[in-house]
């Protein structure tokens, strides 16, 4: 049942998210030191199947969906089991030296990793104990695989989302404020889409399964795709 709440959120993530706010470095008072807090993280990753033929049966139908759903997320992440892969250190570590790389002085900022918004009210405590001149917050809602329906012609391909906000230390004002999604599966406007890699294609969850060092390598090119497209929004 823990398959519902990221799948209603991928479908409804583009439609929902809040405007874009395009960071103009130039402008304002110079950011040269950024706090990057924690990025929120959902848990393990998943092998989700966008559509099902049960979803046309109702109630009951959609319960045995999220039941198969949730039975194959299990078994996806059992088979990454003898891998020596954190997804949540992997990322954090990327989107650090992705900010980095764009001439920032980076500030690690601890924050709840379980949040699912982000963070009110807080941003002022934080800022007077890291002392950057802006604070970079960024939410991880669903990663890992992702199928479009059940044809040859809709593999499982890696897929991450990442909302992020940047705001600034002193004012608490909004610089920057995008929506990344690696794989989007639908062309909704209103978010920044990366084309997934061809190479990290599996046609059932069964082929996914079966090759976890491939899986885990295509997981690793979504975050560094990911975080370089953060990095390039910083620009």
């Amino acid at each position: 049942m823990r398959a519902l709440p990221g799948l209603l959120l991928m479908m409804g993530l583009a439609a929902c998210a809040e405007p874009v706010i395009p960071y103009d470095r130039g402008a304002g008072t110079p950011v040269n030191a950024v706090g990057v807090l924690t990025p929120s993280w959902p848990g393990g990753p998943t092998a989700l199947l966008a559509t099902s033929p049960g979803q046309s049966f109702g109630l009951v139908g959609g319960l045995i969906t999220l039941a198969v759903q949730s039975a194959r997320d299990s078994r996806f992440r059992d088979s990454l089991a003898g891998q020596p892969f954190d997804g949540q250190s992997e990322f954090r570590t990327g989107l650090l030296a992705a900010v980095a790389a764009r001439g920032y002085q980076v500030i690690e900022v601890a924050a709840p990793t379980e949040r699912t918004k982000f963070v009110e009210g807080g941003y002022a405590g934080m800022a007077a104990q890291a002392r950057p001149d802006a604070l970079l917050d960024c939410l991880v809602p669903i990663w890992g695989y992702i199928a479009a329906g059940i044809a040859d012609s809709t593999p499982y391909r890696p897929y991450f989302t990442l909302r992020c906000r940047m705001v600034s230390a002193a004012s608490g004002a909004v610089l920057m404020r995008d929506t990344i999604i690696y794989n989007p599966v639908s062309p909704t406007a209103g978010f920044v889409g990366l084309a997934p890699d061809p190479a990290y294609a599996f046609i059932t969850s069964d082929d996914l399964m079966a090759d976890p060092q491939k899986a885990v390598s295509g997981m690793r090119h979504s975050f560094e795709r990911t975080a370089d497209a953060l990095g390039t929004l910083l620009k």
